[in-house]
């Protein structure tokens, strides 16, 4: 008698067990999806990187111009979450930031400047910016910001699409790590 007062209990725990195992292997699956092929990576523009066996980015680099300039990033070693994505941010000292010459405070006030944040002792911000997520274990799609390159300074006005969303830059799974 005891059994039928507490079937419904019963039921809505086994239940309760189904979902969260069915949650877990769901979990899993997508994680297995999401963690990339071992190898060497190559894009669009010129980007290049190395994922190794332990979830690390190890030597990513990307080329790309602006008119006749061109620029290189590069970061050694970037972390892969759990979910595929990763990013990577380069400071400099908010006073080596140079602001444009021979424009009005007019022109000035329009232009983006991100805001300076505390490192330490020291007041930086941010010039150089990547992210990227694994769509699949062998395509990888993201974004890239940069301001100031070790060959120039760019700026931009404050709303610019390239401040808010970055320049796109995508790659593909080439080949097991070379020996």
């Amino acid at each position: 008698m005891g059994t039928k007062k507490h079937m419904p209990i019963i039921v809505c725990c086994f239940l309760l067990i189904l979902l969260n195992a069915a949650i877990a292997e769901e979990k899993q699956r997508t994680s297995q999806e999401r963690r990339p092929k071992v190898g060497q990576w190559e894009g669009d523009p010129s980007v290049s990187f190395e994922v190794t066996g332990d979830g690390i980015i190890k030597n990513f680099h990307i080329t790309y111009s602006i008119g006749t300039m061109t620029c290189d990033i590069a970061f050694d070693k970037i972390g892969i979450l759990n979910d595929g994505t990763f990013g990577a941010k380069q400071f400099m000292l908010d006073k080596d930031y140079k602001s444009p010459k021979n424009i009005t405070e007019e022109e000035r006030a329009t232009l983006y400047r991100p805001d300076p944040i505390i490192i330490g002792k020291d007041k930086m911000i941010e010039v150089v910016s990547i992210s990227g997520r694994f769509d699949d274990v062998g395509t990888v799609s993201g974004s890239f910001r940069v301001l100031v390159c070790e060959k120039f300074q760019q700026y931009f006005r404050k709303g610019d699409d390239e401040v808010i969303h970055g320049r796109k830059w995508s790659a593909k799974w080439k080949r097991p790590k070379q020996t």
